[in-house]
């Protein structure tokens, strides 16, 4: 049911350029299944360690590495004001998203971190964004009307 969402989720979106966790048994179930359905503009498998997409695999593998790159992108990206974050739900759960002196950025116990780690995905997965994608953003010169 997962994979559907995020199909139909993709195409409502105009063929949205997307990507899912493949961790465990679930992610390689619900990469079958976009595969399946023929989800469009998939991203390929991100391999962290030359920070480049492998076209010949779909999906992310979150390790302590690959989070590790992405909460501080986030934080850089929220920092300098490049992500807006319109959601109650979500600006709640940014502020209860600690890090401690000396540890790593991590939820207060009992929080929850899943908005994070969303924006944190999409934001990295905008460096991947195909330059086709820019077609879509269009400027107007402004003028008054009176």
């Amino acid at each position: 049911m997962c994979a559907s969402i995020h199909h139909d989720l993709v195409l409502l979106y105009h063929n949205a350029f997307n990507s899912f966790e493949r961790n465990t048994r679930s992610g390689g179930i619900v990469g079958s299944k976009l595969d399946e359905l023929g989800t469009p503009n998939q991203a390929g498998f991100l391999q962290v360690k030359d920070k480049k997409l492998d076209n010949s695999r779909r999906g992310w593998h979150t390790s302590a590495q690959l989070w590790n790159m992405l909460i501080w992108m986030l934080e850089e990206a929220v920092r300098t004001y490049s992500v807006t974050i319109k959601s109650k739900e979500a600006i709640d759960e940014f502020r209860q998203f600690i890090v401690p002196e000396g540890e790593e950025p991590q939820k207060v116990k009992g929080g929850h971190d899943d908005y994070i780690d969303a924006f944190a995905r999409a934001s990295y997965l905008r460096h991947f964004l195909p330059r086709t994608y820019a077609s879509y953003a269009t400027s107007f010169k402004y003028r008054e009307t009176y």
